[in-house]
Parts: structure tokens; C-alpha cells; sequence
């Protein structure tokens, strides 16, 4: 879980990215050539990459263990609430995720029901609920306060 959770967005950042690919996939890819090296055990690769892998939205299989299970609701839950707004805020202009403000805020209106519509079992979706609302209220502040009661 630990090594899981230190590369799991590597493959996001500019040096190791690769156009086209999802962060996460990249990362995943990227496991073998920086743990090996620092003497991480070959037989638990897989379960790294597995847990790299299941937070992503293009991930085509749902967490199969419960490490990537857990893993990914962290992760979807981490993107909710007042610090996905953070975090997404501080990719504008510098993403395409986030184009411009207008264009992050568009992008985060569809968090709250998006990330909490993956969310399973009643202790994530608990958690989600209080995010999502979290979220929507401070977007809606956010709305008021920067682009008035005009729609977007």
C-alpha cells in the first residue's frame, strides 16, 4: 500500500509522462524500474501495480483485492470535497483537465455525483455524502462569489 500510494500519480508528473496514457497507467508502468532498483521485493510488483491501477475512471476492472479496493475509494474521496477543489484549482492553465477557471469550475461541478456514484459500501458512500455536499456548497459560494447568480 505504501509503495503503492507514493508512485501512484508519478506518471502524471511532465518527466515521466507519456502522451495519451492515464496517469495512473503510466505509474504502473513505472513500478518495476524505480522499486527493484531500491530492493523491493519482485513478488509484490503486481500487487503494487494492481493498486495503482484501480483508483483510475479508465480502468476497465473493477479492485479485485481489498488493498485496491480500499485504494481506490481513498483516492475517489481525496478528489472530493473542499481539497479536490484545491487540487484542481492548482492544475488551471496547466492541465487540459483544467483548462481555465471557468473550465475547472464546469469540470468540478460533476465531481460530487460522479465520485460518489463509484463509492461502495456504507462507510465510503458516508464519507462521499458529507464530500459531495461539502463540495457542491463551496462551488456554489464559489459560483456566487466569482461569477455571480448568471448560469455558466
Amino acid at each position: 500500500m505504501f509503495a503503492a500510494a507514493y508512485l501512484h500519480d508519478m506518471g502524471g508528473f511532465p518527466e515521466f509522462a507519456t502522451d495519451g496514457v492515464d496517469n495512473a497507467m503510466r505509474s504502473a508502468e513505472l513500478v518495476e524500474g524505480i522499486l527493484v532498483p531500491a530492493g523491493f521485493p519482485k513478488e509484490k510488483l503486481d500487487a503494487v501495480r494492481g493498486t495503482i491501477r484501480a483508483p483510475t475512471c479508465y480502468n476497465p476492472t473493477f479492485p479485485v483485492t481489498q488493498e485496491e479496493t480500499a485504494f481506490r475509494y481513498a483516492d475517489l474521496l481525496d478528489v472530493m470535497g473542499a481539497i479536490g477543489i484545491v487540487r484542481v484549482g492548482s492544475l488551471t492553465e496547466r492541465e487540459s483537465l483544467a483548462p481555465d477557471l471557468l473550465g475547472a469550475f464546469r469540470m468540478l461541478e460533476k465531481f460530487p455525483e460522479r465520485m460518489f456514484s463509484a463509492l461502495v459500501g456504507d462507510s465510503a458512500k458516508k464519507m462521499g455524502r458529507q464530500r459531495a455536499s461539502e463540495m457542491s456548497a463551496t462551488l456554489e459560494q464559489l459560483r456566487q462569489q466569482s461569477f455571480g447568480t448568471g448560469a455558466l
